[in-house]
């Protein structure tokens, strides 16, 4: 199975204190990942993020890595043109179209579009497939997806054809957390983000790939932290993360 989990747009530096307090991944956008990390481990398959901003979305490409994707892509959009939101679903389109067929696109409900799912809406139809909004359940069975969803009657169940963008409100996910040698894969000078770039003045050939990067093998030996307190563990971390940089 093949599932894609896309990242909403990065606002320019100026603005994002209007629109989440954090740089990086947020707490919505946290909450979709493990779903779809979840969603592997029961049926198997591949996890791809694509992160849609200008090109200090890398960081938050990265960021992805570290909780154990098997591929992050950085699709470039201008972070000028941020409340674009047709223009973004449109290229964001064409970027999934880019990179093949998936099985399950999944997103968070929160963006800058007002928590108002447009961005989902406008990308289900620009690839012409089933929305599945506000899902608080999503069950996989017999080659047809299954969702619990919110409504003004309280949930009701769906069923579709795959493939299918869900947008999920779901919040109570396995925990999952970074681990080392997905952190320090993530960092490493060899790991390259792809970038998925629009062409300009061709809204209908907007995509050409501009990187390419094949993971290699993951590593096979894990690394255990053990302390009395996240203090303790986070300096240990520290100091790991610190030998590995300055041994590149």
């Amino acid at each position: 199975m093949r599932i894609l989990v896309y990242l909403k747009e990065i606002p320019p530096e100026e603005e994002r204190d209007l629109y989440q307090d954090t740089e990086g991944i947020n707490d919505s956008d946290q909450n979709v990942l493990m779903e779809a990390l979840n969603l592997r481990d029961k049926e198997g398959g591949t996890v791809t993020v694509m992160v849609i901003g200008p090109s200090t979305g890398e960081k938050t490409a990265r960021e992805a890595l570290t909780w154990g994707v098997d591929r992050s892509v950085l699709v470039l959009k201008d972070g000028k043109a941020t409340g674009d939101i047709l223009e973004s679903a449109r290229v964001l389109a064409k970027a999934i179209e880019a990179e093949g067929t998936f099985d399950v696109i999944l997103c968070g409900r929160q963006a800058i579009d007002g928590d108002a799912a447009h961005m989902a809406a406008m990308t289900a139809s620009f690839l012409n497939i089933p929305l599945i909004a506000f899902s608080k359940k999503m069950e996989i069975s017999d080659g047809k997806l299954y969702n619990w969803c919110m409504s003004k009657d309280g949930t009701e169940r769906t069923e579709c054809c795959m493939p299918a963008l869900v947008l999920s409100v779901k919040e109570d996910n396995k925990r999952r957390h970074p681990n080392v040698c997905d952190i320090m894969s993530a960092y490493a000078g060899s790991t390259v983000i792809p970038v998925i770039k629009p062409e300009r003045n061709t809204p209908e050939k907007i995509i050409r790939q501009v990187g390419q990067y094949t993971p290699g093998k993951k590593h096979k030996k894990g690394m255990m932290l053990a302390g009395k307190d996240e203090q303790e563990l986070a300096g240990q971390l520290r100091q790991i993360l610190t030998k590995f940089t300055a041994a590149k």
